[in-house]
């Protein structure tokens, strides 16, 4: 089995006041499994704690953009895979989903991220836009993520497509004051450097505000890799 494989993505929960979401659970977890919390807000805003549970992957609060959060967590079968009442402290649109991802899963979550590349600001009249990110590591699994505004409701906005080798994982789009959002990954065997190919959308151009990120993930083949180095250098 390759590094990472995609087991599936839970239903993804919304709100068009700020709270509280409780995505559904990824079809087929089980334990062992890597799952990924992506919840975003249209404004500024913070989330109740769920860092006992999840560990913090990026966070990026600012008064201009959009906010969002990526969690990860190891599955162990309980309650805690699947939190409930993620709530932001604004009172704008929002949304959570959790991605689930079988194979050779690095648990040490504490250094599971390899390297970031984030973006955020304004102007992006037609896309969310992504930044390049350097990958030196073999195995890794790139993510990238990022959410939207639009200046009026987001009806004639109706797909989000992932460029640069990315596999679309899921898009949301509110079609309450509007926030466009979109999750895609790609599994590496080699390291290949992330070009900075944005996510685009159909629909009317406006200069919005954005905010994403692009991570590289490390894998258990990564580990044993490693070790297997340490131990020759050893020797």
């Amino acid at each position: 089995m390759g590094a990472y494989a995609f087991r599936s993505i839970g239903t993804t929960a919304s709100s068009t006041t700020g709270g509280a979401l409780s995505p559904g659970a990824p079809t087929g977890k089980e334990i062992g499994d890597l799952l990924i919390l992506f919840t975003g807000s249209l404004v500024s805003g913070t989330i109740n704690d769920i860092t006992s549970t999840w560990t913090s992957l990026f966070e990026d609060i600012d008064a201009t953009t959009p906010s969002f959060y990526l969690y990860a967590r190891i599955a162990d079968g309980t309650a805690s895979d699947t939190p409930t009442g993620i709530d932001w402290t604004g009172t704008d649109d929002c949304f959570a989903v959790i991605v689930c991802y079988e194979g050779d899963v690095y648990t040490d979550l504490g250094t599971i991220v390899h390297n970031t590349a984030a973006s955020a600001g304004g102007g992006q009249a037609s896309n969310i836009a992504l930044s390049s990110l350097t990958i030196t590591t073999d195995n890794t699994l790139v993510i990238a993520a990022g959410v939207n505004t639009k200046t009026a409701t987001s009806n004639d906005t109706t797909t989000i497509t992932a460029n640069g080798g990315l596999t679309k994982r899921m898009q949301f789009i509110s079609l309450g004051t509007a926030i466009i959002a979109c999750y895609a990954d790609s599994q590496q065997t080699a390291a290949t450097n992330y070009d900075g190919s944005d996510f685009t959308r159909d629909g009317t151009n406006q200069t919005t505000n954005h905010s994403s990120v692009v991570l590289s993930l490390l894998s258990e083949e990564d580990s044993v890799a490693l070790e297997a180095i340490t131990l020759r250098w050893r020797q």
